[in-house]
């Protein structure tokens, strides 16, 4: 190469201070390009989260409309059992939560014309419900308790509450479809946003790398190459350590290079501790399900030299072995020749998110105050016991039982002392069960036992006495002994009925005919 001349040496300075200039200007406008595309994106993640709460709002009230004409139906039950009248506060106070939760249902679906044109029907068919109730209490004040169990074994309000369970899981259905849209948007936005941070931290870094080699190798100048790569390293390390998620950065061989102080709260770990350490042992990850390993996307991302998202459900065991659930994805670092150096992981905390949906999920199957399995799960597990019955020609048995005298224990001892009880009685019953069986919580002080796999009607009578010996010594709640008396009905497929429906019915009728006995002073 031939020597430069004196005039040169100012001139090749003059274009590289030009080179320089436009380079710099050219992050620039890039940065404030990203971020206002992260802004963007941002703000688009929190509208896609204010529908999800929206929706999480239309589902609790669509389940407050059966909640409130399940409660009115148990207070009239109690009503037409003992003839209190003060069981007719309840019963209104259900009606008028079912009312206002149509209400609220109507209000919240506004903006959707397929919600909108099932209000007419639910409003008609919740109507029907409350007139069936009403026009029951009004038998029974008028005609007396035959006629009212008369009118309760035509089994109008029965099958009314079935249309209105099965209007309300159609609506329901829609909602957790656009739930489950929403979610996806909302976790592609948050997914778009890290994405383009990590490649316009990458791109800017690349851009700056363009710019020290080319000062380097014009001028030849190692100091000033070094200071340049001092400041890029400085000004990379800013970026990293405010970014709010964790970025763990690795080598081309998988081992940590260097991590921020997000992914160090995340990990639980300093970043000394985890450099030089294989990405395998710094992050380890396991399916919060199964236990299983869960391969780190950073291989992957090496491997296909893509970017690869980490599977759904995983968590990562942190070094004092306490779990956190994460989001994580992985994109492979190129030098400028195009060669993978490393890869780069981007990943955040969801443990929250995550506990939110399960509670969420938990409420819509579980009892909140037994955790026994509620009515919506009870009737999903029947009617897969029912299938499998008829595969395995066997028998499926359900108990209904109802606590007696459970309205003087709220009375005498207060609220707190009834709810105590109801829990030591779902405790002793899932304690009489198989492990195939199910307790359930259907309302008030009533439970259901389903029982799978039965011989015939003698292995559930069993059950029944099992359960009548777990409750003959008294509970001991708030320092008094509480006395457990119930009343129980059997009712078996394919002996008894021949659908889910059906069975329940025959079960809940023989409850109520133990009941009729034990107050006529026979068992």
């Amino acid at each position: 190469m031939p020597a430069l001349g004196p005039r040169a040496v100012p001139a090749m300075s003059r274009s590289i201070h030009r080179w320089v200039a436009l380079l710099f200007a050219v992050g620039f406008v890039f940065a404030c390009t990203l971020a206002l595309l992260a802004l963007a994106q941002y703000q688009q993640f929190r509208s896609d989260m204010q529908w999800t709460d929206h929706t999480y709002e239309v589902l609790a009230r669509l389940d407050n409309v059966r909640v409130g004409l399940l409660g009115a139906e148990s207070s009239q039950r109690n009503y037409l059992l003992t003839g209190n009248r003060d069981y007719t506060a309840p019963y209104q106070a259900g009606i008028a939560q079912s009312l206002h939760a149509i209400d609220d249902v109507a209000r919240l679906t506004a903006d959707n014309p397929q919600q909108q044109a099932s209000i007419p029907e639910l409003r008609t068919r919740v109507a029907d419900k409350i007139a069936q109730m009403n026009r029951l209490v009004r038998v029974y004040d008028s005609e007396g308790p035959q006629a009212a169990q008369a009118l309760v074994r035509e089994g109008v309000g029965k099958r009314l509450m079935d249309d209105i369970q099965v209007t309300a899981e159609v609506m329901q259905q829609r909602e957790r479809e656009l739930l489950r849209e929403r979610v996806q948007r909302r976790e592609a936005a948050s997914q778009k946003t890290g994405s383009l941070i990590a490649s316009g931290l990458l791109a800017y870094l690349l851009l700056l790398l363009a710019a020290f080699i080319l000062i380097r190798r014009t001028l030849a100048e190692r100091r000033a190459a070094q200071e340049a790569a001092f400041r890029a390293r400085e000004l990379a390390e800013v970026t990293l350590h405010c970014i709010g998620d964790g970025v763990l950065i690795t080598d081309a061989a998988g081992v940590v290079t260097d991590i921020n102080a997000a992914a160090e709260v995340i990990t639980g770990s300093t970043r000394a501790a985890l450099r030089g350490m294989p990405v395998d042992q710094a992050l380890r990850l396991v399916n919060r399900h199964t236990r299983a390993t869960v391969p780190n996307p950073a291989h992957a991302a090496l491997q296909t030299q893509q970017t690869v998202e980490l599977e759904p459900d995983a968590v990562l065991i942190r070094q004092d072995g306490t779990e956190v659930g994460i989001e994580d994805s992985a994109a492979p670092i190129r030098n400028p020749q195009g060669e993978v150096m490393g890869a780069v992981l981007v990943f955040r905390d969801v443990t929250e998110r995550r506990s939110l949906a399960d509670k969420i999920a938990n409420l819509a199957l579980y009892d909140g105050l037994t955790g026994l399995a509620n009515r919506s799960q009870l009737e999903n597990r029947l009617q897969l016991a029912i299938a499998q019955a008829i595969r395995q020609d066997d028998k499926v048995g359900l108990v209904f039982m109802d606590l007696d005298d459970f309205k003087q224990v709220n009375d005498t001892q207060g609220h707190a002392a009834g709810d105590a009880l109801l829990k030591e009685v779902a405790a002793r019953l899932a304690g009489c069960l198989r492990a195939g069986d199910t307790a359930c919580r259907v309302g008030g002080d009533e439970f259901i036992a389903l029982l799978t796999g039965l011989p015939g009607r003698e292995a559930a009578e069993r059950v029944v006495e099992k359960f009548h010996a777990a409750a003959e010594p008294p509970a001991r709640i708030e320092g008094h002994d509480v006395p457990i008396r119930f009343s129980a009905g059997i009712a078996l497929y394919p002996d008894d009925a021949d659908s889910d429906t059906e069975l329940m019915r025959k079960a809940d009728a023989r409850m109520y005919e133990a009941k009729v006995r034990r107050r006529a002073g026979r068992r």
